[in-house]
């Protein structure tokens, strides 16, 4: 093995290993064609260890190849308009569907129907949170967290 090749082993390895996880691991319910499948892959935990193994394996690559041409690359991969609208767009109805769930979750539980707004509304701030400054959205992280907290304990605590 030459030297030049050797620091391209492990990320090439760890490419190889995590793309097919993320294609193998992730839940395909959404691809069925009704929402009750949608919902069960989206929420399935395989969903968030997939995702994040095809992050790192995308990751991984662009760490083994830091030459200043493959950034710029990958900024313009990342920052094509169709990218960026099919981004927004996504968390859009994501914005849309967190609301008309804490309603729908409203008045379905008069006791704890407020305890899903706050998360509900965070989830609609998902996208802002993108323009604030590194501590605000680590502060955003650390609300989320609190609210996604408080949801949990509201529907967990005992009906009279």
């Amino acid at each position: 093995m030459t030297t030049t090749a050797r620091p391209l082993l492990v990320p090439t390895i760890a490419t190889a290993a995590l793309m097919p996880a993320y294609l193998l691991l992730r839940p395909y319910g959404h691809k069925v064609g009704d929402a009750l499948s949608a919902i069960a892959a989206f929420t399935d935990p395989a969903w968030v260890v997939a995702h994040l193994c095809g992050i790192l394996a995308l990751a991984v690559v662009a760490g083994a190849l830091p030459q200043a041409e493959a950034l710029s690359t990958i900024e313009a991969i990342r920052n094509h308009p169709a990218a960026l609208v099919v981004f927004g767009l996504g968390l859009l109805g994501l914005a849309v569907a967190a609301l008309l769930a804490a309603w729908a979750w409203r008045r379905a539980d008069s006791r704890h129907g407020w305890a899903l707004w706050p998360l509900a509304v965070l989830v609609a701030l998902v996208l802002p949170q993108f323009y604030l400054p590194v501590a605000g959205r680590m502060a955003f992280g650390v609300v989320y967290a609190v609210a996604g907290v408080l949801f949990a304990w509201a529907v967990t605590r005992p009906r009279p």
